[in-house]
């Protein structure tokens, strides 16, 4: 059975995708982020992170996107998972 878990953008691995559910309110960096195409609804999937871990590289909407981990932290994303895998 699948199950739907919640977590910040940042906290998706290589390879996993979700759905955008809501973008926290930080002002510009939420405005930028919309701009960019992180709309709620909109699924992406974690393609890279650079080598010291920041930035990460998205895909989403036919195209990748590089954004700060810290800035990815106010995007909150839902996805399916089976029970017992990580």
């Amino acid at each position: 059975m699948q199950t739907t878990t919640g977590v910040s953008l940042n906290k998706l691995r290589r390879g996993q995708s979700g759905t955008v559910a809501q973008i926290e309110e930080r002002g510009d960096i939420t405005r930028r982020l919309m701009s960019m195409g992180l709309l709620p609804g909109v699924r992406v999937t974690m393609m890279s992170v650079a080598p010291l871990d920041d930035p990460i590289s998205l895909r989403l909407a036919g195209f990748e996107l590089s954004i700060r981990r810290g800035d990815a932290q106010a995007v909150s994303v839902e996805f399916k998972h089976e029970p017992g895998v990580e």
